[in-house]
């Protein structure tokens, strides 16, 4: 009469995992989504900051003139896990006037691991970047 309450209890923990075990499973894949969306976003703005860096002194040196595609491999290389094919870079005014702004604006197209899972579309992350022409 003793081993029927115990299968009793086993059977009632097992449907209380059942219940709370995909919630807790979906707030800790929603962690490490949101921490892998954070990251990505602070890489983007970050090598978008470093492109304008050298937009900015471009030339300051008397070295030779600084391309947009030289602007955007900066952008790529000072970032750490982005997919090149992902990443957009447009430069605005490059090799203007000293004292005129260049831009730099970067975009990139976020994958989320649960929108590979689900079928879900891309999060596009936007940077821009302004910083006034010294030479």
């Amino acid at each position: 009469m003793s081993a029927r309450p115990r299968q009793r209890r086993r059977g009632q923990a097992l449907v209380e995992f059942a219940i709370a075990g995909p919630i807790l499973f979906l707030m800790l894949f929603g962690v490490i989504e949101g921490g892998r969306l954070v990251w990505t976003n602070h890489e983007v703005v970050n090598g978008t900051r470093e492109g304008a860096r050298l937009a900015m002194v471009a030339g300051a040196t008397g070295g030779p003139a600084v391309t947009e595609a030289a602007v955007e491999a900066r952008v790529l290389s000072s970032t750490a896990g982005l997919e090149a094919g992902r990443l957009d870079v447009v430069v605005t005014n490059l090799g203007g006037e000293t004292g005129e702004s260049v831009i730099v604006q970067s975009t990139y197209d976020y994958q989320p691991i649960i929108g590979m899972i689900f079928g879900l579309g891309v999060i596009e992350l936007d940077a821009r970047s302004e910083v006034i022409i010294q030479r």
